[in-house]
């Protein structure tokens, strides 16, 4: 018997995108309740609205809607930075260790541009020096880390970052042994999906979670940042006396302090 199939209407196709739109605002509210593993579930989504192969369309290009112009939030990208690249994140650092937190709109880095220019942009360069773009990302995540699909094999640059969280920085605190910083790769998911529902003017979206006593440039003593890189440093640290102030800026001599071995 032949496989018939049915063209959708317009409006089956808007009822689908309320769906997708849905998925990615409940998916992002329980990202934000720290339930991580809602990053490839939002990939899924993102990948339903917008990705084009050869055999099926994305939901955005059936109602064309992929004309419009989407929300870039992230800071430009340099080839020149010999540093990690997390474009769509920032990091909030306190006393008891540092995390990575999507931009959301607490950023005053905003432009618009068509949809090539920000699917194919750079948003993550790993301690490999491997670039990643947002289309990168959301498909990986999508077709092979569990979002509608497991593979038996992963992209090596992504696992690296979503899975064992080498992101080229540690946390160093006093009295606390280093320890890498997670969910860089998640983090920067769920930004990627704020800015789709902000591209779509999604009715009443918008999303700020200012933090309540501290700023991503607030600097504590005791706590520092170590660059985890393989590539040769820019500037070599000068040594520290044993007995000398450290230079963390804690108020103890380095030995007790950044020196302990």
């Amino acid at each position: 018997m032949e496989n018939k199939k049915r063209k959708r209407g317009p409006h089956d196709l808007e009822h689908e995108l309320g769906k997708q739109i849905g998925f990615l605002i409940s998916s992002s509210s329980a990202f934000d309740n720290g339930y991580h593993d809602e990053a490839v579930r939002l990939a899924t989504a993102l990948r339903v609205l917008l990705h084009d192969t050869t055999n099926s369309r994305s939901l955005l290009g059936q109602l064309g809607r992929k004309n419009i112009q989407f929300l870039d939030t992230g800071e430009p990208y340099s080839s020149r930075n010999l540093l990690t690249t997390y474009r769509l994140t920032y990091m909030r650092i306190d006393s008891s260790g540092a995390q990575y937190r999507p931009l959301l709109d607490d950023f005053p880095r905003k432009r618009f541009v068509g949809f090539d220019e920000w699917w194919d942009a750079i948003v993550i360069c790993g301690r490999d020096k491997r670039c990643l773009s947002r289309g990168d990302i959301v498909l990986i995540a999508a077709n092979q880390d569990g979002g509608a699909h497991v593979d038996p094999a992963i992209d090596a640059s992504y696992a690296d970052i979503a899975k064992d969280h080498n992101t080229g920085w540690e946390f160093i605190g006093e009295n606390i042994s280093p320890r890498s910083i997670p969910f860089a790769m998640q983090v920067s998911l769920r930004q990627i999906a704020h800015e789709v529902l902000r591209s779509l003017n999604v009715p009443d979206h918008r999303y700020s979670i200012k933090p309540t006593s501290l700023s991503p440039e607030t600097s504590f003593a005791g706590v520092s940042l170590s660059i985890d890189q393989p590539a040769t440093p820019i500037q070599k640290k000068p040594k520290v006396g044993r007995n000398a102030p450290c230079p963390c800026g804690s108020g103890t001599k380095y030995k007790k302090c950044c020196g302990k071995p």
